[in-house]
């Protein structure tokens, strides 16, 4: 991810393997995060009810000077912000019709663009909105975890993470609103290296062996692209970007 650094290049990549009948699986492993599908499991059991609200909070730091993709426009947002972007789509099964932007550019930052920005995501119909923060040039990470919040009609949760990408500790915490101070609370196992690889490669084997398509096929990851390209859009015009 993502499969091509500009829309139109992915594009083409996926009409080439299309035409070539090859299959082409792009590897959006944060699906495949143990954390992550724990939180999906929860949403397709239909615990929350229709879902009207998602919230993406998450801080870390890749702005050293040696970091390989200091030069990559835009890279927080087209690069690293996909996997936040593809996992709102993952657990709303809808992707957003026009996305607002703010994002910074901090004096003496490495990177050419900015490493922190803030997506609004409406859709269509307007029954659901979805918040994503990013801040990727955090000096002190670990003062809150990384967080994701779902809110339903019937029902809430959340994940919160704590420690780095190989070494952390998860909690899942679901509520309903019939009893809205009775917390459910889930400490989850895995970690995103290697459990979110080995679930990513488990999904392409098993898409080949049944002749199907991937779940994050190259077609289904082009609506991910147009939503990241459509962020920087917005933040580089100021205005709200139709996806």
């Amino acid at each position: 991810k993502p499969v091509a650094p500009t829309l139109e290049e992915a594009q083409q990549i996926v009409e080439v393997c299309e035409q070539a009948g090859v299959t082409l699986m792009v590897n959006q492993q944060a699906r495949w995060a143990s954390y992550h599908r724990a939180l999906k499991i929860v949403e397709e059991s239909g615990v929350l009810g229709p879902l009207f609200s998602v919230v993406h909070f998450h801080r870390q730091y890749q702005d050293g000077p040696d970091f390989p993709f200091l030069d990559f426009p835009h890279m927080t947002m087209i690069d690293n912000g996909i996997h936040y972007v593809d996992l709102t789509r993952y657990y709303t099964g809808r992707t957003p019709s026009q996305v607002k932007a703010t994002a910074i550019r901090l004096p003496g930052q490495n990177s050419v663009d900015p490493m922190i920005y803030t997506l609004i995501c409406d859709y269509e119909p307007a029954d659901l909105m979805a918040s994503l923060h990013f801040n990727n040039i955090a000096p002190a990470l670990h003062h809150s975890p990384y967080a994701w919040y779902l809110d339903g009609s019937e029902g809430s949760a959340f994940i919160a993470r704590y420690g780095t990408l190989r070494d952390a500790r998860t909690e899942l915490v679901v509520s309903r609103k019939d009893d809205p101070f009775q917390r459910q609370s889930f400490q989850i196992e895995g970690q995103w290296s290697p459990d979110a690889w080995g679930g990513s490669m488990g999904e392409m084997l098993s898409a080949v062996a049944e002749g199907r398509e991937p779940r994050t096929s190259g077609r289904d990851n082009l609506n991910s692209v147009r939503v990241t390209h459509a962020a920087v859009e917005a933040y580089t015009t100021g205005r709200t970007v139709k996806v």
